[in-house]
């Protein structure tokens, strides 16, 4: 095996060690975007996002300068590791290209080489 197939594979298992960790730290993150409602003169923070077909709003709680900074950069490191995510995905993807380019396999039937007497 050469030296580029080698780093190509190790590339590649790197790249999908790093897509599944990422995926399961998604789940631990806020997902959708932060509202705010104002009802009786107060305002309330809500969470929004998509559940299948459906838009959810959640509540969080009365407005207040710490709650929304939070619950901002909770958000906000979700996009970044959105982001980072669909990168690791499109290398994943190139990276596998590389190593079916490197490593072409015959297609179709082998011609038999034929004997005459």
């Amino acid at each position: 095996m050469s030296i580029v197939m080698h780093l190509c594979n190790d590339e590649k298992d790197r790249l999908e060690e790093y897509i599944g960790f990422a995926k399961n730290k998604l789940e631990e993150h806020l997902r959708g975007s932060l509202q705010v409602k104002k009802r009786h003169n107060q305002e309330y923070l809500y969470l929004v996002y998509r559940d299948a077909a459906r838009v959810v709003f959640k509540y969080l709680g009365r407005d207040e300068p710490l709650l929304r900074a939070d619950i901002e950069n909770q958000l906000a490191k979700r996009k970044e590791l959105e982001a980072k995510l669909k990168q690791a995905e499109s290398l994943l993807i190139e990276v596998s290209r590389a190593i079916r380019n490197l490593n072409p396999k015959p297609r179709g039937r082998k011609k038999r080489s034929r004997t005459h007497n």
